[in-house]
């Protein structure tokens, strides 16, 4: 694991961002150190756009979109008037960072799709962050089956449909949450 310096935003209580200068030489100190032959970019902000920028051959990349590109427009308290226009900002940011990476994946078709109409092809592809079932086919402690969700727990992760759409099951299914973020009390 390494870290990089990173420091709260006042737009969002859990999101955290290193100031550029300070991700530009993080990121080249650390892919100088590790001479990595493939650089896979979780997000096209500060740390990620300096691990995938052209300053020197790093082998293909790849990058992955989990988050909508014009959702922080949410954060940021942009006036609606604005926010279409700073919306497709972002979405050419993104299109301008990961336009050189060998492939680009989402975690699923619909986000796939919007980058296909990003202009990104073939290129885009969906890799679902889902649990092989079979692996845990033997069954875990209690009666039932468990749905584990780890993550940050905040509005845009929907933990709430995850919970309604548990109670509309047959079969009693428990559902563990493990997380921290502004939804954690509700």
């Amino acid at each position: 694991m390494h870290r990089i310096a990173a420091h709260r935003t006042p737009c969002h209580p859990t999101f955290r961002i290193s100031l550029p200068w300070q991700a530009k030489s993080a990121a080249r100190a650390l892919v100088d150190e590790l001479q990595p032959d493939l650089v896979h970019v979780q997000a096209h902000f500060t740390v990620g756009r300096r691990c995938a920028s052209g300053d020197r051959p790093t082998g293909p990349g790849g990058g992955h979109q989990s988050l909508h590109a014009g959702e922080p427009v949410r954060y940021l308290r942009v006036p609606g008037w604005l926010r279409r226009g700073v919306a497709r900002l972002a979405w050419r940011d993104l299109a301008r960072v990961f336009g050189p990476a060998t492939v680009v994946t989402a975690p699923t078709p619909t986000a796939v799709n919007l980058l296909h109409q990003q202009g990104f092809g073939d290129r885009a592809v969906a890799v679902s962050c889902g649990v092989d079932l079979d692996r845990y086919a033997s069954g875990g402690p209690g009666d039932g089956r468990t749905v584990l969700f780890v993550g940050r727990l905040d509005e845009e992760k929907r933990v709430h449909e995850l919970l309604r759409a548990l109670t509309l099951l047959p079969d009693r299914i428990r559902a563990d949450i493990v997380g921290d973020g502004s939804c954690r009390a509700s």
